[in-house]
């Protein structure tokens, strides 16, 4: 199908009405009152949101609506929709537009919103977990950037995912992340890294943290952040890191028990790499003993970094480190 393009659409997801008239082929969007017709000229339109509801500055919120609202005129028969947290939080829905935008008063529905609407092909309607598979994963790690009621997707491995969906049957069983990392590691090793970058921070970090559980690491604080810029992601206690020195980029002579961890996903050479280093030695100041690692998905690290980690005695794992731990590891 050519000219397809891809759309996130949010909707009011605990909205009963919303999701009903979905099951009948009918995507509603709010903010959508009986003045608010996106065929409507810019200024008509603020003019009308700005008389029913009057309050300081609401001529530019209403034209940010408007501007973001219009995208609605865009979307065509065929074109792709993501539509987040429906048929529940967990999971998201992707379908085809079976049309362009209508008008529409929301019959049975008891206010004046929803007037907004998009037809769908409901036979090409799919539901998925977040967590189903690494597609799943993939797109649930990309909606964090459209947050707006209408967005437009451009980014190709999102485009990518949604219509490789199409082509699924729903699956809102969901899956463990384990099934996907063995999903992944029977790709070569080159395939398999931007892989893994794909699934986002949030799994990379869970990666991160099944190897440690695998190796017998005891997990006691995650996500720890001292609100005056130290950070770790992971924070372990144990009597070795062993096997983290065999893939290390570095050697280092630190000693100890407890392990702060902070891991980063990253492509290429990460110019900013030494941010990490400053949030693990914040995080740290006061345990001049603590095992500190930073784990990259990064192809390497800058020569700064290495400097700076050598004279914190921080251990530094790249990419082929993760690779190899989770290779080992994982199984």
């Amino acid at each position: 199908m050519t000219n397809v393009n891809t759309f996130v659409f949010r909707i009011a997801a605990d909205s009963e009405y919303v999701k009903k008239e979905f099951e009948q082929g009918r995507l509603r969007q709010g903010w959508g009152n009986s003045d608010s017709n996106m065929r409507l000229e810019e200024k008509e339109w603020v003019n009308r949101q700005c008389q029913r509801d009057p309050f300081e500055n609401n001529d530019s919120y209403y034209t940010r609506k408007y501007n973001n609202h219009k995208i609605l005129l865009e979307i065509k028969a065929g074109d792709i929709l993501i539509i987040p947290k429906l048929p529940h939080p967990s999971q998201f829905t992707v379908c085809r537009a079976a049309g362009g935008y209508e008008f529409l008063k929301p019959d049975g529905f008891d206010g004046d919103d929803f007037y907004h609407t998009i037809p769908i092909e409901r036979t090409s309607v799919r539901q998925f977990d977040y967590h189903a598979d690494e597609t799943c994963e993939n797109i649930r790690a990309k909606l964090r950037a459209y947050q707006s009621p209408l967005n437009h997707v451009w980014n190709q491995t999102v485009q990518d995912c949604a219509e490789r969906l199409l082509q699924t049957d729903s699956n809102i069983q969901g899956s463990e992340i384990s099934a996907v990392i063995e999903e992944i590691k029977s790709d070569a090793r080159k395939g398999a890294l931007q892989r893994f970058r794909d699934l986002g921070n949030k799994n990379i970090e869970k990666i991160v943290g099944i190897i440690f559980e695998k190796l017998g690491y005891e997990l006691i604080g995650k996500n720890s952040y001292d609100k005056k810029g130290g950070d770790a992601d992971l924070i372990y206690i144990s009597k070795s890191v062993s096997e983290f020195f065999e893939v290390s980029a570095n050697g280092t002579d630190i000693v100890g028990q407890k392990i702060y961890v902070q891991i980063k996903n990253k492509s290429g050479i990460d110019t900013g790499d030494t941010e990490g280093l400053e949030q693990l030695k914040q995080r740290t100041l006061n345990e001049p003993g603590a095992v500190k690692i930073l784990l990259s998905t990064a192809d390497k690290f800058t020569e700064e970094c290495k400097k700076i980690a050598l004279e914190n005695n921080i251990l530094l794992i790249d990419s082929d480190g993760f690779l190899n731990i989770v290779f080992k590891y994982t199984d």
